[in-house]
């Protein structure tokens, strides 16, 4: 394993934990995970990756799905969230199946006291489960309140099945498949590369925003597996991250590519010898975003069609028609400030065609992550699921000052690929792949911090 010099110029032993027998127990893991950890062979990683990859192109991705974007009277139902048919029922009580097979091959000594994460987990997923109690449509709500509690189970399950220092790997296929077959999808219909202008943005068999965050998962897992396998090769990683970010400028998608850079800077930040270069274009970045932030408009204008990624300069402004959005979705927030309208349950079809209606555009979401939690589960959910995140985030990095295995570095850059992206868009408000692995990196942090405090 690759060693990394941790802050305060401390070695690693005496990071490690104060103690001859702590000091060498952590010296002693290596490449591997703590003997108590789980182990998974490659056969069944394999198997493991093609489940999940059936199972999310099923219920999260449509063949036809560029087609359907180019047509502006249908490209809508590509953001719709799929509220039940038997393909995904089907699909979600599959993975259920499997995960239920998983679990009770596992071994038992897996299940890790709990800790704050995994408490503030099971907070948020409680506080969603029971918000059918209060829920306008109770019926839609219990539905997907069902099919999000298989989903957890599943990402809990996998977690204690896959290594940490593999899950990178389980990414990194994962997402590969589903652009193989998003760039297939297009191909076979005649919509890749259909026209160079600004009108053409490559979504393969989802809306370009999905497509844009698989590609920022491509590019993170890549260069986590460069980290944490020696045989992947450096070569054969830039090669990945260059498909990675041609496919994700094609999205024109700008708050994926943000969340892209910010990770980036991270993932290098944390996993360099020398912090100090990195620590200097990372504030250079972060200055950059600050200045958009506050001089957007003029800043936007400034640097033309380069930074607006080939779209059109007014959309730009009032950030594509999010903020008048926003201020209208707020209202709603407003109404039931504390507990929301259940979890996924504020975009009943009366409530879409009202909002479309009156923003002049069809809307199924409020295009911000945060915004969305509120909507659905009130700023109480809202401070559970940002209690949820931030909690990942920081045991993550406690957890990797101890014992620097820069696996816990990729999961640190997969939560802030999420936080930031979240700003701007919902791109975990449905039950997506997206928000499942999200959930699996965080019980695997939990289970990981857990396992190096008890020793």
């Amino acid at each position: 394993m690759n060693e990394f010099n941790p802050p305060n110029g401390e070695t690693h032993g005496a990071q490690c934990l104060h103690g001859p027998d702590l000091h060498s127990s952590c010296d002693d893991m290596g490449d591997h995970d703590y003997p108590i950890g789980p182990i998974a062979s490659t056969a069944l990683i394999l198997l493991i990756v093609a489940v999940l990859f059936t199972v999310f192109l099923l219920t999260s991705h449509q063949f036809d799905g560029s087609v359907r974007f180019a047509d502006p009277d249908s490209h809508h139902a590509l953001d719709q969230p799929a509220t039940g048919g038997f393909k995904r029922r089907a699909a979600i009580l599959s993975l259920g199946a499997f995960s239920a097979i998983l679990f009770f091959r596992s071994r038992r000594s897996l299940l890790w006291r709990p800790n704050f994460t995994t408490w503030s987990i099971l907070a948020y997923v409680c506080f969603a489960a029971i918000s059918v109690l209060w829920a306008d449509d109770s019926a839609l709500v219990f539905r997907r309140v069902v099919s999000f509690l298989i989903l957890s189970f599943s990402a809990f399950t996998i977690s204690l099945t896959v290594p940490l220092r593999k899950l990178p790997i389980v990414l990194l296929l994962t997402t590969l498949m589903f652009l193989a077959v998003g760039v297939f999808s297009e191909i076979y219909f005649g919509t890749f590369l259909h026209s160079m202008t600004g009108l053409y943005r490559f979504s393969g068999t989802c809306h370009p925003e999905s497509q844009a965050m698989n590609c920022s998962m491509i590019i993170i897992a890549s260069m986590a597996v460069n980290k944490t396998t020696k045989k992947f090769g450096l070569i054969l990683c830039c090669f990945i991250v260059f498909i990675g970010f041609i496919f994700l400028i094609l999205t024109r998608s700008r708050g994926p590519f943000v969340a892209t850079i910010i990770s980036i800077i991270a993932f290098r930040f944390y996993t360099s010898k020398n912090r100090s270069n990195v620590s200097f274009i990372y504030g250079f970045f972060l200055i950059l975003l600050l200045f958009f932030l506050v001089f957007g408009e003029m800043s936007l204008e400034f640097l033309g069609n380069f930074v607006l990624m080939g779209r059109s300069g007014h959309e730009t402004y009032d950030l594509n028609g999010r903020i008048p959005l926003w201020n209208e979705c707020l209202e709603f927030v407003l109404e039931r400030p504390l507990f929301g309208h259940g979890f996924q349950g504020f975009w009943t079809q009366n409530r879409i065609e009202d909002i479309s209606r009156s923003q002049g555009w069809f809307l199924n979401h409020s295009h911000s992550n945060y915004l969305e939690t509120a909507l659905n589960l009130g700023f109480l959910g809202l401070f559970l699921f940002l209690s949820m995140i931030i909690s990942g985030w920081n045991t993550a990095l406690r957890t990797y000052y101890i014992c620097q295995h820069p696996e816990l570095i990729f999961c640190l850059s997969f939560i802030i690929l999420v936080f930031v992206d979240g700003m701007i868009t919902s791109s975990i408000g449905g039950l997506n792949f997206l928000i499942f692995f999200l959930f699996i990196v965080l019980f695997s942090i939990a289970r990981k911090s857990s396992e190096i405090e008890s020793m």
